[in-house]
């Protein structure tokens, strides 16, 4: 299975930038706060994108691109495979479009 037609695959560059942009607004208490990732992908129409995690989970991040003061920022969703995390994006890309 691929990306939903709104989501795109990040350059190396591009990843590198949203890797060091999440590390910026993680601070303490954050569910990523301290963990390795890297960016992958990267929705067309938000601040969404797409991270590996280092133990195999996958988090669905709206990144604010702000410094952030509360844990709970930037918005995360956590997911035990990349399998479900696709599965999420393509049912919300076809909630996005039915009309």
């Amino acid at each position: 299975m691929t990306f939903p037609p709104d989501w795109f695959e990040m350059e190396d560059e591009q990843a590198i930038a949203f890797e060091d942009e999440l590390r910026r607004e993680c601070i303490p208490g954050h569910v990523l706060h301290g963990l390795e990732v890297r960016a992958v992908a990267v929705a067309d129409w938000s601040d969404d994108s797409l991270f590996e995690i280092e133990d195999g989970r996958w988090a669905l991040v709206h990144l604010t691109w702000k410094a952030e003061t509360d844990p709970k920022w930037p918005a995360t969703e956590i997911f035990k495979d990349f399998e479900t995390v696709l599965k999420r994006l393509h049912e919300d890309f076809e909630e996005r479009t039915a009309s």
